[in-house]
């Protein structure tokens, strides 16, 4: 891989953790509205809980967060050792 091509990858990287970090920083914020979901994720995108239940779409997403964290006074994500894969 060139120099250049590690630069890009790098990134990208950076882009991609910056964007979840806003993301459940507007969360714990309660700032989430459905244009941070659009600007998140694909129109296809999937989220799998950790009971399997699969939610899958900009608006599914927005819903299920939404109704999710509202039962919450306050939360706080961390985020430590993304492991982010570049494929094209």
């Amino acid at each position: 891989m060139t120099t250049d091509e590690q630069i890009r990858v790098l990134i990208e990287k950076t882009q991609i953790s910056e964007l979840l970090t806003r993301y459940f920083a507007a969360i714990d914020d309660k700032h989430l509205d459905k244009n941070i979901v659009v600007g998140t994720f694909s129109k296809d995108a999937k989220i799998v809980r950790p009971d399997d239940v699969e939610i899958i779409g900009h608006d599914n997403i927005f819903e299920a967060h939404k109704k999710s964290f509202e039962r919450f006074k306050a939360t706080h994500h961390l985020f430590t050792n993304f492991l982010i894969d570049i494929n094209g």
